[in-house]
C-alpha cells in the first residue's frame, strides 16, 4: 500500500506541477508528498537490497545513486571523515525525475516476492448464499 501511495504522490506532482514551476522551498502539499517520499527510501532500498531480487546492472546503479541521495545519513564522525562530492544533486529534483523507477523496482521485486500459495479462488457475489428470510424480509421493507 505504501508503494502505491508514493506512486500516486508523484503521479499527482507530475500532473500539478510543470517543470520550473517549484518554488524555493517547495510548495506545502508538494513538500509533504516529498516528505513522504524521503522518509520511505531508506526503507524501500533496504528491503530491496535484502530481497535478494536479481537487478540488472544498471538498476543495481539507480539503487546506488538513489541511496547516495535518500539513504540514511551518515554519523557525525563518519561526515567528517567522508569526502564531499562537489555538487550533490536535489533530492526533490531526484524525487521528481526519477523517484517512479524506485518505485517501480520494489513493486517488481515484492511481486516476485510473493508467495505462491495454493489458495482457492474467491467467489464472486453471485455464488454467495441468499441472506436468511427474516434479513432479506427487512431489507424489502425499506
Amino acid at each position: 500500500m505504501q508503494l502505491i501511495t508514493l506512486r500516486d504522490d508523484l503521479d499527482w506532482a507530475h500532473e500539478a506541477y510543470e517543470p520550473g514551476t517549484v518554488t524555493d522551498p517547495p510548495q506545502h502539499d508538494l513538500a509533504d508528498a516529498f516528505a513522504r517520499f524521503a522518509d520511505a527510501a531508506p526503507h524501500i532500498i533496504s528491503t530491496v537490497r535484502a530481497s535478494n531480487a536479481q537487478l540488472n546492472p544498471h538498476e543495481k546503479a539507480f539503487l546506488e545513486d538513489m541511496d547516495a541521495v535518500f539513504g540514511q545519513p551518515a554519523l557525525p564522525q563518519e561526515a567528517s571523515t567522508t569526502p564531499q562530492k562537489t555538487s550533490d544533486p536535489d533530492p526533490l529534483a531526484v524525487w521528481l525525475l526519477e523517484g517512479k523507477d524506485l518505485v517501480d523496482i520494489a513493486r517488481s521485486v515484492s511481486r516476485a516476492s510473493w508467495p505462491r500459495t495454493a489458495l482457492a479462488p474467491v467467489r464472486t457475489a453471485a455464488a454467495l448464499p441468499s441472506p436468511p428470510l427474516q434479513i432479506a424480509a427487512s431489507l424489502n421493507r425499506r
